[in-house]
């Protein structure tokens, strides 16, 4: 190309591009730099994505978990309270609280009475490896008026 070549073909270029520059360590590659970064880093974001997969799994896994167990602790609270409300109008307790929840299969509510003493206990929903530490269990006592 001669001089005269080169300077009409920057006129002709708009005012902020540039040529291709010879990319250094590489003989003869007339390629823009920037095409040869693009190419070394187009791989980065497939490795990023399988480097935060399982993070993200864990997450999931976590906040699957947090949410068995505030749903367990509700459901032994509403039951606990009906399981109350129950003894003390002489109706059956056990029953009262299985009725206030009954989205909780019976094998996963436990209902004990000791006189006026009622205690609820719900299984969190799940792996019992993953969430048996986070059973509820909540008490009402059943006074009726002028028991203190």
């Amino acid at each position: 190309m001669s001089r005269r070549t080169r300077r009409s073909a920057r006129a002709d270029r708009p005012a902020g591009a540039r040529s291709a520059e010879v990319c250094p360590g590489r003989p003869g590659d007339r390629r823009p730099r920037a095409a040869l970064v693009r190419r070394a880093e187009a791989g980065q974001a497939s490795v990023e994505t399988v480097a935060l997969a399982p993070v993200v799994g864990l997450v999931v896994v976590g906040l699957a978990v947090a949410l068995s167990a505030q749903r367990a602790g509700e459901s032994a609270g509403l039951a606990a309270h009906a399981a109350g409300l129950a003894a003390m109008q002489g109706r059956d307790p056990e029953d009262a609280a299985r009725e206030a929840v009954p989205d909780v299969p019976r094998e996963r509510l436990r209902v004990a009475v000791d006189g006026p003493r009622i205690v609820v206990r719900v299984r969190a929903a799940g792996p019992r490896a993953l969430v048996s530490g986070f059973d509820a269990e909540r008490r009402a006592v059943a006074r009726k008026d002028g028991d203190r």
